[in-house]
């Protein structure tokens, strides 16, 4: 992975001396300045680790001087996310996307996820901050290798390749998906067009161009300013971030919990969890009207979001027989909430869904 990486840094090199060059064909032709990255699987890893070179390559005279180039954006398809040196890759200041396909046999976790919340932006908004983004794409029936021509159908090698369920999405639609968002992040970050933004914010805005399949996308602007994540080191139920606190009213559990993958492995980010059987309450308060960096100016919207976790709860249905609460509503079961992100507004705890708050309204 971290050869992988070296490697990358060094072609821009030689892009550098070609550029400079007066008897290379690319003489002149390349702007260092708005540089975008895109690797697949291992490479999705790579990439990011280029544009995090202080961790692996600090020292390394054989690379680039980091002033000779800028890496404006990195994008990532079904990416691994390996510890290297005992370290990951960090982005500040650089957009990111994602992909990956729930059908990927390969790569069957979304690792592409954790390195998405290790994307940051400066709080004041500064450079190019402003105008990053960070987005992902969670694709029903697209697999591993049908992002590219080259890896086919089978995620895994004969003979055990004989035994994967064919994905659901022709190769020639998901590679579709995968020019759709490439090209609009190209444009986004690349030429600074804001009119492919709206493709990250939500994939419906573009459903003309996409195959007709299930997609879960998130999206985060450089601009936007976190009130809590529930991620400090100290962080707990009843005082989830500085200046914030937090009460949960009798027949309510609440805890700060590590977001888990399907093997049930932590993810790097948290959120607070709620349980309650029989109903109750969860509020916070906070000493500043608006978190670091943000205004209420303008189109400014208060975001908070929660998922459900009931399935995750085993439930006994008799003697010798146990199972999972697949129900979005209660029916007297223990009813799990996992908030990774909070706003300051009651909302009915059964929508389950995304809400869009004007800050300053009730």
């Amino acid at each position: 992975m971290k050869l992988r990486a070296w490697m990358l840094l060094r072609h821009i090199g030689q892009l550098r001396d070609f550029n400079a060059d007066p008897d290379s064909p690319l003489y002149g032709k390349a702007d260092l300045q708005k540089i975008t990255l895109v690797g697949h699987s291992r490479g999705g890893q790579a990439v990011a680790m280029a544009a995090d070179r202080e961790q692996w390559f600090a020292d390394d005279a054989s690379l680039p001087r980091a002033s000779d180039y800028r890496i404006v954006s990195v994008a990532a398809i079904a990416p691994t996310d390996t510890v290297v040196d005992g370290k990951q890759a960090r982005l500040r200041d650089v957009s990111y996307l994602t992909l990956q396909g729930a059908s990927d046999a390969d790569i069957n976790d979304f690792f592409g996820d954790r390195q998405y919340m290790r994307a940051t932006f400066a709080t004041d908004g500064a450079g190019q901050a402003g105008s990053a983004f960070k987005a992902s794409l969670y694709i029903e029936g697209a697999n591993h290798g049908q992002f590219n021509e080259s890896w086919g159908r089978r995620d895994s090698s004969l003979p055990a390749g004989l035994f994967l369920r064919k994905p659901a999405l022709p190769g020639e639609e998901q590679r579709r998906i995968a020019k759709v968002y490439l090209t609009a992040f190209l444009e986004a970050t690349l030429l600074q067009d804001d009119a492919y933004k709206p493709l990250f914010e939500d994939y419906r805005s573009a459903s003309a161009y996409l195959p007709a399949t299930r997609y879960v996308s998130r999206y985060e602007s450089g601009d936007f300013r976190a009130w809590v994540r529930f991620d400090d080191e100290d962080a707990d139920f009843a005082m989830p971030g500085a200046g914030i606190a937090g009460i949960a009213s009798a027949g309510v559990t609440a805890e700060v919990a590590e977001a888990l993958d399907r093997q049930r492995r932590g993810k790097g980010t948290h959120g607070l969890s709620l349980q309650w059987t029989n109903g109750g309450e969860y509020t916070m308060t906070w000493e500043k009207a608006l978190p670091t960096g943000a205004s209420d100016a303008g189109n400014a919207l208060l975001s908070f979001s929660m998922a459900d976790l009931s399935r995750d709860l085993q439930v006994q249905g008799g003697p010798g027989v146990s199972g999972f609460a697949h129900s979005h509503r209660p029916h007297g079961r223990e009813r799990r909430l996992f908030g990774a992100a909070a706003g300051g507004f009651r909302v009915a705890a059964a929508a389950f869904s995304r809400f869009n708050h004007p800050v300053g309204h009730a």
